[in-house]
C-alpha cells in the first residue's frame, strides 16, 4: 500500500508540520509516494479531497474524488480497461445508458436517447438524434440517422435505416428497415416495411406488409394490405 499513513508524524493529513529533520523528511517521502502511486491500496486513502485519485487495488479500479468530496467515481481498471458508473461522451457521440441511466437501455451517438422525461427501458439507439423524443416506450431498437426520432410512448419498434419511422410517436411493434421506410407514421401499429421508401407516406394504416423499393409508398391511413416487389401496391392512396 502506497497511502500516507496514520503514523506518520503528520498524521496522514499531508501537512508536514515543524519537526527534526529526520521527521520532516519522512513526511515528504510519505506524501510524494502516496502521489507517485495515487494512492494506492485495497482500502480508501484516511484523508482524501475533492478529486484525489485513488488506485483501488482491492477492485482493479482507478477512482477518482467526487466534486463533493463524499464519494468517489470510477474512472478505468488498473490494467488498462475503460470503465465509468456513467455515460462517456467522445466527440459529441455519447456512449452508455442514455438519459437518466434507465436500466437496460443503451446508446451509441450523438443527441440519441437523450429526453430528459425517459423512463421506457430495453431501447438501444445507435445513431445520431435516434429515440431523441422517447419517454416512456420500452423495447424500441433504432439504428441509423433520425430512426424514431420522434417516438415517445411506442414500444417494441425496429427501425434500421437513416429516417425510418422517423415521424413516429405512439405506434408499436412496427418494423422498417431502409432509408425513409414507414417514415410517416405516427400512430399506426404492427406494420413492416422492408426497403427504401417502403410504406413512406403511412400515417396510421396498420397492419400493413410492404417489401420492396418504393412498396406501397403512396399508402396513407389504409390497413391489411401485402405487396411485394419493387414499387408494388406504389397507387394505393387510402
Amino acid at each position: 500500500m502506497s497511502q500516507v499513513p496514520n503514523t506518520s508524524p503528520s498524521n496522514a493529513d499531508y501537512d508536514v508540520e515543524n519537526s527534526t529533520g529526520a521527521n520532516v523528511r519522512g513526511d515528504l517521502n510519505n506524501i510524494l509516494d502516496a502521489i507517485l502511486t495515487m494512492n494506492s491500496g485495497a482500502a480508501e486513502p484516511a484523508y482524501r479531497k475533492a478529486y484525489t485519485f485513488w488506485a483501488d487495488t482491492g477492485n482493479n479500479l482507478l477512482k477518482m474524488r467526487n466534486s463533493a468530496n463524499d464519494g468517489w467515481i470510477d474512472l478505468r481498471t488498473l490494467t488498462g480497461g475503460v470503465t465509468s458508473s456513467a455515460d462517456a461522451t467522445i466527440n459529441s457521440v455519447n456512449i452508455g445508458k442514455g438519459a437518466n441511466s434507465v436500466a437496460a437501455n443503451t446508446v451509441l451517438g450523438e443527441s440519441a436517447l437523450d429526453s430528459g422525461s425517459l423512463s421506457g427501458g430495453h431501447n438501444t439507439a445507435i445513431g445520431n438524434s435516434v429515440l431523441t423524443a422517447l419517454t416512456s416506450g420500452a423495447g424500441n431498437s433504432g439504428l441509423g440517422s433520425n430512426a424514431m426520432a420522434s417516438v415517445t410512448t411506442g414500444s417494441n419498434n425496429t427501425a434500421l435505416g437513416r429516417q425510418s419511422l422517423d415521424a413516429n410517436t405512439e405506434g408499436s411493434q412496427n418494423v422498417a428497415v431502409g432509408y425513409l421506410a414507414l417514415t410517416a407514421n405516427t400512430t399506426a401499429s404492427s406494420n413492416t416495411a422492408v426497403g427504401a421508401a417502403a410504406l413512406q407516406a403511412n400515417t396510421t394504416g396498420g397492419s400493413n406488409v410492404a417489401v420492396g423499393l418504393n412498396a406501397l409508398d403512396a399508402n396513407t391511413t389504409a390497413s391489411q394490405n401485402t405487396a411485394v416487389g419493387n414499387v408494388a401496391l406504389k397507387l394505393i392512396l387510402r
